[in-house]
């Protein structure tokens, strides 16, 4: 993004889709098989379900995008949104069981296999946020860097390595169980999060080298092994409504996730805040002391505004802290993510032999 602001311009922020798009629609016609349409499946297909969950989806994903802006339950809209979609989404359950021909049957998440790889790739999407979001932002709200100046570490250190981890993820899977290369994944998650829990305001992008690798590792064994996962305990009558659901879990679980880490970090920075300024005094000796400090750094620019600058500057390291020790509280929420999903996927059973299974299993 920060190349595009910088050097081509934010249009283009929307303008790649032209470009990105139809390269996915060909490479979708070419890799899925040519059938011919059947009418009258499309005739009798539950087009009220369908209906139904993507209004209460769309309503539930537009409440968690503007809750953390609207503050939550304070807001009608938010409510309104978040109440709806709830009862659109429970109407479509309902219609799912009464209707003839169910378009994605709740029956589909009770397989013990599926119910759980769903809840894995949930957790997973939470636990990333280490890498989509924390990282990041902390380069820029507390190392005050501007986004083209952090993007070469993401480059460099997060895309790069997936041209050999990737190729290395698949080649494992074909001859280990998928699980063992997930739990990989998440324990790199995992590792990742506890280098972010030791985050201090003097960390640079040199800092993140590791852990940003680490993420990296993350990304290429979590995210192939979960496709595989799902699809090997996942019946093949019931494709339309695993595909169904998987989409929810995977989009919702991303707004989700944003949205639990912005109010996280927004009422942790709060709370630190609050406790970092009970320390401050006014009147005490080291207060004065450090407030005479960085008032001198003022006084060329003129005596009689250096006390505010000078309250301001403690203000504004206050505020440093209070971000700093949020960002730590964030990355230690990802920790515990990456720990659920390992104990979720220590429950799931072995997937049964098919096309997805390594070598050594058929």
């Amino acid at each position: 993004m920060g190349f595009y602001v910088k050097y081509v311009g934010w249009q283009w922020l929307f303008w790649q889709d032209v470009i990105v798009a139809p390269l996915m629609g060909l490479f979708v016609y070419l890799g899925t098989p040519h059938e011919d349409v059947n009418l009258k499946l499309c005739k009798e297909a539950d087009w009220g379900g369908m209906l139904l969950l993507g209004t209460g989806m769309a309503m539930i994903y537009s409440g968690l995008d503007q809750g953390n802006r609207l503050d939550w339950l304070e807001s009608g809209t938010v409510v309104a949104l978040l109440g709806g979609g709830g009862l659109l989404t429970a109407t479509f359950f309902i219609n799912e069981s009464l209707v003839r021909q169910p378009w994605a049957h709740a029956n589909v998440l009770f397989s013990r296999n599926v119910g759980l790889a769903l809840s894995v790739v949930l957790l997973y999407t939470l636990t990333s946020l280490s890498n989509s979001s924390l990282a990041p932002n902390f380069l820029v709200a507390v190392a005050q860097l501007r986004p083209e100046q952090t993007g070469w570490l993401f480059l460099t250190c997060a895309v790069l390595p997936m041209l050999v981890l990737v190729p290395l993820s698949i080649f494992l899977m074909r001859r280990v169980d998928a699980r063992i290369v997930l739990v990989i994944g998440l324990a790199a998650f995992a590792a990742a999060g506890l280098i972010g829990t030791q985050v201090t305001h003097d960390w640079s992008l040199g800092d993140f080298v590791p852990m940003v690798l680490l993420q990296s590792l993350g990304q290429a064994f979590t995210l192939l092994p979960l496709v595989v996962l799902s699809l090997s305990n996942a019946d093949p009558t019931r494709a339309t409504a695993f595909a169904a659901y998987i989409q929810v879990v995977r989009l919702g679980g991303a707004e989700i996730g944003i949205a639990l880490m912005v109010t996280w970090l927004r009422v942790r920075e709060q709370i630190h805040s609050n406790l970092l300024g009970q320390h401050i005094v006014n009147g005490s000796v080291d207060v004065n002391h450090i407030l005479a400090q960085l008032s001198g750094r003022f006084a060329s620019h003129g005596a009689a505004l250096a006390p505010a600058r000078g309250l301001g500057s403690l203000s504004a390291i206050v505020q440093r802290e209070a971000n700093t020790l949020a960002y730590i509280d964030g990355f230690w929420l990802t920790v515990w993510f990456a720990i659920a999903a390992l104990g979720t996927v220590a429950l799931i059973g072995k997937a049964p032999v098919g096309p997805f299974t390594p070598k050594s299993s058929n």
